[in-house]
């Protein structure tokens, strides 16, 4: 047994249980790695993707299968209902280019669209205006310094 594959049966071993290390495999995928998570689709579905893809003007089958990276017939299998799983990296993927949840494209539960995450710099901002409105001061009220300039 050569170095590397003790390192690939210790690290398959620690990873893994037994029971995802004895599937089969896909074509292609380093031997022992399981399948890509998949999730069962609900009837209602192709309709929560339909209501995404109209929210976005302007945003055809193939635009969207371009930014997923997959084909336009995928996006109208899912569309038609012709599907009734989707690969987890799909389902986020596809979440993502729509600007929608994951859990309410799956299921219809939760928020339609996702939270915004605040950058550090923006959070600072948002939070110095704040100070800047509890004290009274906006942007009306300041004046600009006068660096002894003539007028």
């Amino acid at each position: 047994m050569s170095v590397y594959d003790e390192v690939n049966t210790n690290l398959r071993t620690a990873c893994y249980c037994s029971r995802m290390a004895t599937k089969r495999r896909r074509p292609g995928s380093p031997k022992g790695q399981p399948k890509p998570a998949k999730r069962v689709l609900d009837p209602n579905f192709p309709g929560r993707l339909q209501e995404a893809i109209d929210d976005r003007p302007g945003l055809t089958v193939p635009q969207l299968s371009r930014d997923v990276g997959c084909t336009r017939a995928v996006i109208w299998k899912y569309l038609n209902g012709g599907s009734k799983t989707i690969e987890a990296i799909l389902l986020f993927t596809l979440a993502d280019a729509l600007k929608v949840s994951a859990r309410w494209l799956l299921t219809g539960a939760g928020a339609k669209v996702r939270d915004a995450v605040l950058t550090e710099e923006e959070t600072q901002v948002l939070e110095t205006f704040g100070k800047l409105v509890q004290n009274g001061i906006s942007a009306k009220t300041t004046k600009k310094p006068d660096h002894g300039r003539l007028n």
